[in-house]
């Protein structure tokens, strides 16, 4: 007799085992589009890995976004441009457009659309060369920073 009852609750949660586990899926899935998941993960700047570049601090004020990025590459690049694409946000002008290998710049991109209080969340591309080497290189990334 036990083990009927045993064979019985095993049945049963395998039939709606399978139902329940696809509505918690759907919940996760709603909440991650609906919610505020920056609330949780915080801010976060992220170049491909591909790209040999790596974003290691973010900041957003009003009016502007400032982004640390290092070159991983073993050659010097030539930073050309910073872009927030969402923000339609970009910058041409640097005071070291030069990055050295293993080195890290400061990148500030002037963003009037960008103000206090709100989560500027925006593709990232940075258009560079390397020294020596390939032209007119494109990493797009994620930027997802609070403006303070």
């Amino acid at each position: 007799m036990q083990s009927k009852r045993g064979q019985a609750a095993l049945e049963f949660l395998m039939t709606y085992g399978w139902a329940i586990l696809v509505v918690l899926i759907v919940i996760g899935i709603l909440w991650s589009f609906i919610g505020n998941p920056a609330d949780i993960l915080g801010d976060k700047c992220i170049l491909p890995a591909g790209s040999s570049l790596f974003c290691e601090d973010q900041k957003a004020e009003q009016g502007s976004a400032t982004v640390l990025v290092r070159n991983g590459l073993a050659e010097t690049i030539n930073v050309n441009s910073i872009e927030l694409t969402e923000k339609q946000c970009k910058d041409k002008t640097f005071t070291q457009p030069s990055i050295s290998p293993g080195a890290t710049t400061t990148f500030i991109v002037e963003c009037s659309s960008i103000q206090q209080g709100e989560y500027v969340r925006s593709s990232l591309k940075v258009n560079y060369d390397v020294v020596g080497g390939l032209t007119n290189k494109t990493a797009t990334g994620r930027l997802i920073v609070k403006a303070v």
